[in-house]
């Protein structure tokens, strides 16, 4: 999308100015559309016209959300235009022309109703965040992070650039940490002599020209113009073939699909997972996938959600790794969040009659897989799907815990495809529990991944995948999951209006949805990077 909300191919990455231009050189080229970037500064007189600058710099309409009106007008006056102020004061605060009176902070889910309610009625291109330190005074990290990522995915979704601001002298360290890994990018005001710098932690995705720039520098220079790179790509976004660069030079370009959006890991088979922003793509799949599982001592199979009459409660439980897993190291132990709230790790000993207790049955942890194993799935009474009111027995890959693919692909052409057909259903990505999301053109074909079969894909600068066959979907997506409600309508649309194709080996697959794909060649993937058809 570009800033106008009109869309863009997506063999070039948009930009949209930081509102200085030493520092789009510095990012060469500005903030990548629909990211969001935390700035990590001390109070003082840099945040408010850093944050200011880069809401002004766009000729379309911007919101900031702060949390007094003094914040408000030192920002947005009569004289900037463009700009609107959400202020989340616990006292009144009048309206005004720029000013649009908040509730507070007290209540998470209410601030998000407030920006949500002020996003629709501004439609802003660009939201200033003034108000993180706060939050995360009140309500300390893990709320924080919850109610940050719901936020974050919103702004996302709409193509809005963000721009927030912590101040890390007011929290802990893994606090600080706990928030700012939720960003797409870090930028951090540090002390400097004779004057303080502006320094670039690190961007998803993005190639630093400079890591620091003064801010004498930043103070100095004008607002931004779209560089000569961005003029002339501007209008040749979506083709492929032979480009000029900036420097007057051509290269090549492949046919790009898309970008991720979302990263996803699930440490034990059919429980909760990780939202990541990069992995490690391995010949294996993402490093960590499923490399855990429960294994039913009383039938010898592995516990599955696609049994929801056994294993409906798997999708209660939460899995993440105590440790990033390392490449070469044996895999760190997972923590476990149980249903009532309680959690355990993979190396306590109380581990399995925790879990068993649970379940009604026993069962063990395995934290190897078998060369044989297999799991059973429930086939509900509904018309498009291979059987009906029956449980088979399904074959796993030998030595894993995949039920065919090792990396799931989807695209957000069809999860919004799948919402216009069945409106009232929740077509959210955690249904469909893929590791790699990709963001396609507002124009893409409604299940364009299928078009992908039998091709090699690119991701990031290494990674190379090999997409081998559709993905047909089960009773899981009906399940329901934390705040998501059961819905048989989920799959019953899925069944009925997908398409039904042909996979060799396994005939005609029905209710498809994504792509299942092998993994070539392995590398370092991103939030960001660009999915290209090699």
């Amino acid at each position: 999308m570009t800033e106008t909300g009109k869309p863009i191919g997506a063999s070039i990455r948009a930009r949209v100015s930081t509102g200085y231009g030493r520092l789009d050189e510095a990012l060469n080229g500005g903030f990548v559309t629909g990211s969001a970037v935390v700035l990590a500064a001390p109070t003082g007189n840099e945040v408010p016209l850093l944050i200011g600058n880069f809401l002004r710099a766009a000729q379309n309409p911007a919101l900031l959300v702060c949390r007094t009106l003094s914040s408000s007008q030192i920002i947005t006056n009569e004289r900037v235009r463009n700009v609107k102020s959400l202020v989340c004061s616990d006292k009144h605060v009048s309206p005004a022309s720029s000013v649009i009176p908040g509730r507070g902070i007290g209540n998470l889910t209410d601030l998000n109703i407030q920006i949500n309610e002020a996003i629709a009625s501004t439609q802003p291109r660009r939201v200033g965040l003034d108000i993180l330190s706060d939050v995360l005074l009140r309500h300390k990290a893990l709320q924080t992070r919850k109610w940050l990522t719901e936020l974050l995915e919103k702004l996302r979704s709409k193509s809005i650039t963000t721009l927030a601001t912590i101040n890390p002298h007011m929290h802990g360290g893994e606090e600080v940490q706990a928030v700012t890994g939720l960003f797409d990018g870090s930028l951090e005001i540090v002390d400097g002599k004779p004057t303080n710098l502006m320094q670039i932690k690190w961007m998803h995705g993005l190639e630093i020209v400079q890591k620091e720039v003064s801010l004498a520098d930043l103070r100095s220079s004008d607002i931004a113009e779209p560089t000569q790179e961005q003029r002339i790509f501007a209008p040749l976004a979506g083709r492929t073939g032979r480009m000029p660069t900036s420097g007057g030079e051509v290269r090549t370009e492949s046919v790009v699909l898309g970008t991720v959006t979302s990263l996803l890991r699930y440490p034990v088979k059919s429980m909760m997972g990780e939202e990541l922003n990069a992995a490690q793509l391995t010949e294996q799949g993402l490093l960590g996938d499923r490399v855990y599982a429960l294994f039913d001592q009383s039938t010898g199979k592995i516990a599955s959600a696609k049994n929801p009459l056994k294993w409906a409660k798997l999708f209660d439980f939460h899995a993440a790794f105590i440790e990033p897993p390392l490449l070469g190291s044996p895999m760190p132990p997972v923590r476990i969040t149980l249903p009532d709230g309680s959690s355990v790790t993979s190396s306590q000993a109380e581990l399995e009659s925790m879990l068993s207790k649970v379940f009604g049955r026993e069962v063990r942890f395995a934290a190897a897989a078998l060369e044989k194993a297999s799991f059973e799935e429930y086939w509900p009474d509904m018309e498009g799907l291979a059987y009906r009111e029956t449980v088979t027995d399904e074959a796993m890959p030998p030595n894993s815990f995949f039920d065919f693919g090792i990396v799931h692909l989807v695209t957000t052409s069809t999860l919004n495809r799948l919402r216009e057909l069945y409106p009232q259903g929740r077509f959210e990505v955690r249904r469909f529990r893929p590791n790699i999301v990709i963001e396609t053109a507002s124009s893409a074909n409604a299940f364009v991944e299928n078009e992908w079969i039998g091709r090699t894909l690119s991701i990031g600068e290494q990674a190379r995948l090999k997409v081998i066959a559709p993905c047909p979907r089960c009773v899981m997506t009906t399940l329901a999951q934390a705040d998501l409600p059961k819905d048989p309508g989920i799959l019953r649309t899925v069944a009925l209006h997908t398409p039904r194709i042909e996979a060799e080996g396994f005939g005609v697959l029905s209710a498809n949805v994504g792509i299942y794909a092998d993994v070539p060649r392995g590398g370092t993937i991103r939030r960001g990077d660009l999915l290209r058809m090699e």
